[in-house]
């Protein structure tokens, strides 16, 4: 039987079909095989089955594998946030290379598009919490929407430290951060699946950033030009980034307005650095 490949459900008829006068019911094969009464040398009976072992789920199977507590639902996000009026309401995801080897973590903001990008060595929740924090600890942000992958499960540690709120979306719904999504569309053009990102630099990686940073984007076309190579760090940062930022020491309140193209992350960073 095992030759031809009958499913233990046929061979329970057969033999009753047969009148051999031996009967088994096709639940008895089962446990018989789950046991390991027809294990091979090299292979698991179960291997053996169409299915492979794997379980039938009915239409009211709830999936708990890998699944931990969410502070918050993507229901419960502002509406601000939701309808893009604001900046530091970001989505943030993993892109992977190779299993178990280095990924990166991805941080979009929702109004501007713009993007943060840090190689970590694998896809664990500490790894992801440090990237974060150095990525979002200089920006002002008002709520995070991740990925629902294990990776986002110690969450809380970075809404204790950065004071921003995570808000997941449904299981199954990536078109509930699609901003991300699309943006990490734009990174496999440069890092496609399945290669090991620990080949290329992080020089590297910053060096795409910044060039899907400028890249003019169909949203904001209609509402602003591409910049000129001319344009000062200060007119750059008055393009897309919006901000605001408190000089404690003088007392003095820097405002910067948005519009619609973005500044690269570097001069984001010398500019916050010249301010201090």
């Amino acid at each position: 039987m095992q030759h031809e490949q009958w499913s233990p459900q046929q061979i329970s008829e057969r033999l009753q079909l047969e009148n051999t006068g031996k009967s088994i019911s096709f639940n008895t094969i089962y446990r018989g095989i789950k046991s390991g009464l027809f294990n091979l040398p090299d292979l698991l009976g179960n291997r053996l089955l169409r299915r492979k072992g794997k379980h039938y789920k009915t239409k009211d199977y709830k999936e708990n594998m890998g699944k931990f507590p969410v502070s918050n639902a993507i229901e419960q996000r502002p509406i601000e946030a939701d309808n893009r009026m604001s900046l530091g309401d970001c989505e943030i995801d993993t892109v992977l290379g190779k299993q178990g080897k280095e990924c990166l973590v991805t941080v979009v903001c929702r109004k501007s598009r713009f993007l943060l990008v840090k190689k970590i060595p694998n896809k664990t929740a500490n790894y992801v919490n440090n990237a974060l924090i150095k990525l979002l600890s200089f920006l002002p942000l008002c709520s995070i929407t991740p990925d629902r992958g294990k990776e986002f499960a110690k969450h809380a540690e970075v809404t204790r430290v950065l004071n921003v709120d995570f808000y997941f979306p449904q299981a199954g719904c990536p078109w509930q951060r699609g901003t991300n999504e699309n943006t990490n569309g734009l990174l496999r053009e440069y890092f496609p699946k399945l290669k090991d990102l620990g080949q290329w630099s992080d020089d590297y990686i910053q060096y795409v950033v910044d060039k899907i940073n400028n890249r003019p984007r169909k949203r904001s076309f209609g509402e602003a030009k591409m910049l000129g190579q001319e344009n000062t760090l200060r007119s750059l940062l008055r393009k897309k980034f919006a901000f605001g930022l408190t000089k404690f020491k003088n007392k003095i309140t820097l405002k910067v307005a948005a519009a619609d193209v973005i500044c690269s992350q570097r001069l984001k960073y010398m500019f916050f650095h010249k301010s201090n």
